[in-house]
């Protein structure tokens, strides 16, 4: 079954006070969007990572509360000045595996790196970062987000 996913540049806002299980503050990091079913009515998988530059294909994650459908397709504010969120990649996969503390997905195809004529995405490092995930989502067959 073919399904949905973004990853998103989450930039934090004043509102959100969730730290890691080791007690850090969350800062700007990216938010993985997975669908798991094709009904628009469910809602996301949702992890997040911290900004790094990916050179295995299991990477380290939090998993987060599901989220709405319409982070798929959504750039901007969070709601309680949590911040605000940009789409980086967004695309296909094909779900492989699933248990308490891992979630692997593909094969992954890249519909497109998402650009947007916004002043946030001129930044150089959300360019990098782009291009990370196209590098990492690109040569690598399968991908696992271990929590």
């Amino acid at each position: 079954m073919i399904l949905r996913f973004t990853i998103s540049l989450h930039r934090i806002g004043p509102g959100l006070n969730r730290h890691t299980a080791a007690g850090v503050p969350i800062t700007d990091h990216l938010d993985w969007f997975f669908e798991t079913t094709p009904d628009q009515a469910n809602s996301l998988k949702t992890f997040a990572s911290p900004i790094e530059d990916f050179e295995s294909p299991v990477i380290a994650t939090t998993q987060l509360f599901d989220h709405r459908v319409t982070y798929l397709d959504y750039d901007g504010d969070v709601s309680g000045n949590r911040g605000s969120v940009q789409r980086l990649v967004t695309g296909t996969y094909q779900f492989v595996a699933s248990n308490t503390n891992r979630f692997a997905i593909g094969p992954i195809a890249i519909e497109k790196a998402v650009a947007s004529d916004s002043q946030v995405d001129q930044e150089p490092d959300v360019h990098q970062i782009r291009e990370t995930l196209f590098r990492l989502l690109t040569q690598h067959e399968t991908i696992e987000l271990t929590f």
